[in-house]
């Protein structure tokens, strides 16, 4: 099924002749091929009068507020969105305001009170499915800023009822077209050329339409490559900043009447900032050749090729792309890379449970106020939070972490900031689309992997202080945090577990990724960090090895020097479980699950624990495996393997230089 790349069609290219609504369709004698041919002479203006159904707008545009009786054309060519501008042309124009206002009040107040008389009569049951057809009607009618809340709403298949579903569904790319003669102007318009100087051949109407535009496919008469037309729809501007100018004054009514902390007209208007964006189609094609530069190189995924010399404002043309749809490139944002860095943290401390450093990343993100009472706002979210973590992060939903957020976010006052809508939006149709196909799909889940391996791998200072701080606690290195993050960093790339306990022994491609990772530059701070518990913990091993040996002693004879402190027994218990990370034995049996704080197995382990594990270590049967793999290294991982022995030793010596100073003349 072909699919213009833009605007998703359920018609094939070969059917939509006959399929397609036709309030405006060309009355064209059959055409022999699928696309129509533009001859040469200029003849296609008059023959498309000759032809059009109505010389009236259509029904969507007629009654969505449009009004283009009353000539709001300043409305319809900001360059970009300005709310003190749109206030002040409505202003001026006060009658359209009110006119529109009893529409949409007269509009759900209808339907509202027909579903009122259904649960009194009860028969709510009965009427839902066609009430859910009126709903779509009345959006239609209402126009496309709220097709477009309708839009997004009807992508959360686990939220919606399956019959509003399949009603709201069909405005993602099923509304009635516009002329084909009034995109023909605006083509002409915008690009300052005849029709017939751009297109040998176009389609004699459009394969889709949405709320925003529709597109033609279409030939381009110099270079003959098959393109995609999105033209926008007449005055669809003019409607939408009617639209949000009512919208913003009722945030501002709903804020003051509830004394909300959330600055919701500062919501709408980064909604609809993002919105005027997406009408902008010279940034549409900006986004495309970015989007195309970052991930066109993805197998399976084909980002088409924008012309941009021939696109303007209201006109997109771009390659013809023929498979499905996943997205268009008109609503895009970009994160500062802080707020970028502060989202990766906030998921970190979710997944481990670390609600304090999660209420602090809340201060960080602009979610509450830095005067809230940290101690109060740690104990709610952990509440808030604590069973859906519980779940383990392959299971977390985004519904089951903002369910039960109202009350909190109202009892602390939290703001939601102008740009979180956009990403809360994102996530939101991100995890319905994927549900739709795979009801089991967490969004949290299929992220972390990444967010993991960006942890890992980040040189940034912030985002190296958060895995510092994520992994040691009161200055106890925390391995079963670290065991977790690479676990999930490598499940996206390996689709296994980094501990595999089936028949075979270790998986190869886990071990050399492993040693991939780790003899990077990308792997060096978490290399040093464990080249520091490795020398801490051998040096606790030596002192274990002489406590053990003094034991023997006549007269029961012992040294200072060689006294194991408290330190000392968590640093080797700390090796004993490195040495059964490396060993793929690790007790917990689940190297998948993310370990909480509070969970460290901090048992006291004895010399017979850590022998029995080296002992392992050094046969051969497990040091095979891994020199089978070295030769398969890049020479730089090879290089830095050989330095490890010398790295480790230096470290040990240091310290165990240090210790001995320090009790012999301390």
């Amino acid at each position: 099924m072909p699919y213009p790349h833009l605007l998703q069609s359920s018609l094939s290219l070969s059917s939509f002749p006959a399929n397609f609504p036709k309030l405006h369709s060309l009355r064209l004698p059959s055409p022999p091929s699928q696309l129509f041919h533009l001859p040469r002479p200029r003849r296609l203006r008059s023959f498309l009068r000759l032809t059009s159904a109505s010389g009236d707008v259509d029904a969507f545009t007629e009654n969505s507020g449009y009004l283009f009786q009353l000539s709001v054309l300043e409305a319809d060519s900001l360059a970009a969105y300005d709310i003190s501008r749109i206030t002040d042309i409505f202003k001026r124009r006060p009658f359209i305001v009110a006119r529109r206002l009893f529409q949409i009040g007269t509009t759900f107040g209808k339907w509202f009170a027909l579903r009122y008389v259904d649960s009194l009569m009860e028969r709510s049951d009965q009427m839902f499915e066609v009430r859910a057809a009126e709903l779509r009607k009345i959006l239609v009618e209402l126009g496309p800023a709220y097709i477009k809340i309708a839009q997004a709403v009807s992508s959360r298949a686990d939220l919606i009822p399956p019959s509003y579903l399949d009603e709201l569904s069909l405005l993602q790319d099923q509304i009635s077209p516009f002329s084909t003669e009034d995109a023909i102007t605006i083509i002409e318009q915008e690009l300052g050329l005849q029709i017939d100087d751009i297109f040998s051949e176009i389609s004699p109407e459009p394969v889709a339409a949405a709320s925003l535009g529709q597109v033609y496919q279409a030939r381009l008469r110099q270079k003959g490559q098959l393109v995609a037309v999105k033209v926008q729809r007449p005055g669809v501007q003019a409607a939408i900043s009617l639209d949000i100018l009512i919208l913003r004054y009722l945030a501002g009514l709903i804020k003051r009447a509830g004394k909300l902390n959330t600055d919701l007209q500062a919501v709408v208007d980064e909604w609809a900032s993002s919105l005027f964006r997406e009408m902008d189609y010279r940034l549409e094609a900006q986004n495309g050749v970015k989007f195309r530069q970052l991930y066109g190189n993805l197998p399976d995924v084909v980002v088409p090729e924008m012309y941009v010399g021939q696109t303007s404002r209201r006109v997109l043309i771009m390659e013809w792309v023929e498979g499905q749809k996943l997205s268009d490139f008109g609503m895009m944002g970009e994160f500062r890379e802080e707020l970028r860095d502060g989202f990766i943290e906030a998921c970190l401390h979710l997944v481990n449970r670390d609600f304090e450093a999660l209420a602090k990343d809340f201060v960080t993100l602009g979610l509450i106020p830095p005067t809230a009472d940290r101690v109060a706002v740690t104990k709610a979210l952990t509440g808030v939070f604590q069973n859906a973590v519980a779940k383990g992060v392959s299971n977390i939903s985004f519904s089951d972490l903002s369910g039960n957020l109202g009350v909190t976010m109202y009892k602390f006052k939290f703001r939601i900031p102008s740009y979180f809508s956009l990403v809360i939006r994102s996530l939101a149709v991100l995890e319905g689309i994927a549900i739709s196909s795979n009801p089991d799909y967490k969004v949290l889940g299929s992220t972390y992997p990444w967010i993991a391996r960006k942890v890992l791998t980040d040189s940034s200072p912030k985002l190296q202080s958060s895995l510092r701080s994520l992994l040691y606690k009161e200055g106890v290195f925390r391995i079963d945090r670290l065991e977790s993050l690479l676990s999930e960093s490598l499940r996206a790339r390996a689709g296994k577990a980094l501990v595999q306990n089936q028949e075979g022994g270790e998986s190869r491609v886990v071990i050399k990724q492993v040693l991939s990772f780790m003899l990077t530059e990308k792997g060096s701070f978490v290399r040093d960090i464990l080249l520091q518990e490795l020398a801490k913990g051998l040096d606790a091993l030596g002192l274990a090895l002489s406590s053990a040996a003094t034991a023997r002693l006549p007269f029961g004879i012992t040294f200072s020097i060689s006294r194991m402190t408290d330190e000392d027994k968590i640093n080797l218990t700390t090796l004993y479980r490195l040495l059964l990370l490396m060993a793929s034995v690790q007790e917990t049996g689940n190297s998948q699950k993310v370990v909480g704080v509070g969970q460290q197995k901090n048992q006291e382990i004895n010399l017979e624990d850590v022998s029995s594990v080296l002992n392992q270590l050094a046969s051969i049967d497990e040091v095979l495996p891994i020199l089978s793999i070295i030769p398969e290294l890049p020479p730089e991982s090879q290089q830095q393997l050989l330095n490890l022995p010398v790295d480790l030793s230096g470290r040990l010596i240091s310290r165990v230089a240090a210790r001995t100073i320090r009790r012999v003349f301390v």
